[in-house]
């Protein structure tokens, strides 16, 4: 990212600019939901750990169904 940054700096046409500009935001915006993604995953892995770690203890168990969360 810090190169295409780069070469918009040097960049000397305005329609240039522009894409370039354009491939850095879709970059960007990809790059946070990759994220976000991630981020979810990681509070499911924890609650689940947390519900296997209550079920060894001698608790029912409790799965939660896809519709409860969304990795969207």
């Amino acid at each position: 990212m810090a190169a295409l940054k780069h070469q918009i700096e040097r960049t000397k046409t305005e329609k240039e600019r522009e894409g370039l500009k354009k491939t850095l935001q879709s970059l960007k915006s990809k790059n946070e939901r990759r994220r976000a993604k991630d981020r979810a995953a990681e509070v499911l892995r924890e609650k689940q750990q947390e519900e296997w770690e209550k079920v060894k203890k001698g608790k029912q168990p409790f799965y939660l169904k896809k519709s409860t969360f969304c990795l969207c």
